[in-house]
């Protein structure tokens, strides 16, 4: 299947190279301009989906150690990626993390996937003048993150579904670009962990993304992985 995801990505570059070959000619009609934009935005959607794909593959197929991760250090870096399009849209975004605020017990890579993909889509659906946070604390033997924004909020009948494959709920509008997949991944990667993830949100009064992730705790003998039901 890994094989076949690959080999459905190479007509899709081609496509592409195809696409500029013919924006190099400046042809001027408004008309076929916008059928190359429409082409362009189908193959981005389809990247998209095969990556999207992909990445669930291998999260199934992978079981990666724990490691101690600075939830600060981790935050500040994904802070950091996406300043410029948050600035770019006039959206404030910052974090605050609880000073004792433990290591994570999971992989570097994934923690960074899961706030990766929540701020994308906090970003995306939050209008200009709006606000993104991370919040990280300390609970019993869990790190809680929370990624809260005051975009256009979920319908009540869409929550349920947030994290089945392909969903794209009311709130969705018709040129918002994506293949459905990337709060499944989110979903995945955090029960990879032993964790959980809730949603609270009401159309027009934003959302909040928790996330619960067990805590590397110090004892005598070092770090020690807990996970809590």
């Amino acid at each position: 299947m890994v094989n076949l995801i690959r080999e459905l990505g190479i007509p899709l570059t081609n496509t592409k190279t195809a696409l500029q070959l013919l924006e190099s000619f400046q042809q001027k009609k408004e008309a076929r301009q916008r059928y190359l934009d429409l082409i362009r935005q189908n193959c981005d959607r389809q990247t998209d989906l095969i990556n999207g794909l992909q990445a669930l593959l291998e999260i199934d197929s992978t079981a990666p150690s724990p490691e101690s991760v600075s939830i600060a250090d981790c935050i500040m870096g994904v802070i950091g990626i996406y300043q410029p399009i948050a600035a770019e849209k006039s959206i404030t975004l910052n974090s605050t993390v609880a000073e004792n605020c433990p290591p994570v017990a999971c992989s570097r890579a994934d923690l960074q996937a899961i706030l990766q993909k929540l701020l994308e889509n906090a970003l995306q659906f939050t209008d200009s003048g709006g606000k993104v946070q991370i919040k990280a604390y300390h609970q019993g033997f869990q790190v809680e993150i929370v990624v809260n924004d005051s975009g256009c909020g979920i319908a009540r009948a869409d929550i349920p579904h947030l994290f089945e494959c392909f969903f794209r709920g009311q709130n969705t509008s018709s040129g918002t670009q994506g293949a459905g997949l990337g709060l499944t991944i989110v979903h995945r990667l955090v029960e990879r962990w032993g964790g959980k993830i809730t949603v609270h949100s009401r159309p027009g009064q934003g959302s909040n993304f928790h996330i619960f992730l067990p805590a590397m705790v110090d004892n005598s003998l070092g770090h020690r992985f807990v996970v809590t039901n």
